[in-house]
């Protein structure tokens, strides 16, 4: 089903993971168009922090990131979590985090297909 409004309209509410909007399995009710001053935030921005901050000392490589906002940051945190024996408290966080990062990662791309068709006609 294609949608009538322009992707920065129908991100710039909470549809995703809402009741009734796009399903998702590790948000609810996000908006990921944040626009202020003419310009739209980067969503990679609106990601939450990882559960607990920092790890303990003696935990990973000690330049954890709060939140995975790149590529090269989910592929460290991914090699921390298999590397390290980490609490089952700081694992579950890494992990959620992982999977919100990769599902925003993907509807990335659905973002690029949504404005190709809308820019197509």
């Amino acid at each position: 089903m294609r949608s009538h409004q322009p992707v920065t309209v129908k991100y710039s509410r909470p549809i995703y993971g809402a009741s009734g909007g796009i399903p998702s399995h590790n948000f609810s009710d996000m908006a990921w168009v944040d626009e202020s001053d003419g310009k739209i935030r980067d969503p990679y921005l609106l990601l939450p922090a990882i559960g607990g901050g920092s790890p303990q000392a003696g935990e990973g490589n000690g330049k954890y990131m709060k939140t995975l906002r790149s590529g090269g940051a989910a592929m460290q945190a991914y090699a921390d979590l298999v590397l390290y024996d980490w609490t089952d408290a700081r694992r579950q966080a890494v992990q959620k985090a992982l999977l919100r990062y990769c599902e925003l990662d993907t509807l990335a791309m659905v973002f690029i297909v949504e404005a190709w068709r809308e820019w197509c006609g």
